[in-house]
């Protein structure tokens, strides 16, 4: 409904495969997954696409999150979601 083209990946490795050979404007990730956690995802994103802004969705504190990374606490919400867009990825226009 917001005009995105959207990725989804059922683990951080899935992730980094769904994004090999593309130009992402906007990782959106929880931090505590499975294997790969999300800590460790998040840096993996910022060096193979450092042009990606990075939204952590979670339960934990944003305190924990990566300083690098923009919060989206859970519940998300409609409005979260074009909040974080607005603010992360220029080229988003609303539709």
């Amino acid at each position: 409904n917001a005009g995105c083209v959207v990725t989804v990946a059922d683990s951080a490795e899935s992730a980094i495969t769904a994004y090999q050979g593309k130009d992402i404007d906007l990782a959106v990730t929880e931090l505590l997954l499975p294997r790969m956690d999300g800590w460790t995802l998040s840096k993996r994103i910022e060096a193979d696409q450092p042009k990606c802004r990075i939204a952590i969705c979670s339960v934990l504190d944003t305190e924990a999150y990566p300083s690098s990374c923009v919060p989206l606490p859970k519940p998300v919400t409609r409005a979260s979601i074009r909040r974080v867009l607005r603010s992360q990825v220029p080229r988003w226009v609303s539709p």
